[in-house]
């Protein structure tokens, strides 16, 4: 009677312990998803500021060339 009472036991914690791990094994799972998807949210943030900034300095070099050439034909119609 002991002794099966005691298999009826280990049986008892066996399942529970396996259905601790389970859940562990599932926490570990969302946990690793849920960080692969913040770098690749943080990743594309970096992507977009990255392509904005070079959207800007673009638009600045092309500001600035066009500055150069009308203070060049400026000069030009001055000298002639």
């Amino acid at each position: 009677m002991i002794a099966s009472m005691r298999g009826r036991l280990g049986a008892l914690q066996s399942s529970q312990i396996e259905k601790y791990m389970d859940n562990m094994q599932d926490a570990i799972s969302i946990a690793s998803e849920s960080r692969s998807e913040i770098a690749d949210v943080d990743f594309a943030a970096e992507s977009s500021e990255f392509a904005r900034q070079q959207l800007l300095m673009q638009a600045s070099v092309s500001v600035l060339q066009q500055s150069m050439q009308m203070k060049q034909l400026l000069l030009s119609l001055l000298q002639g």
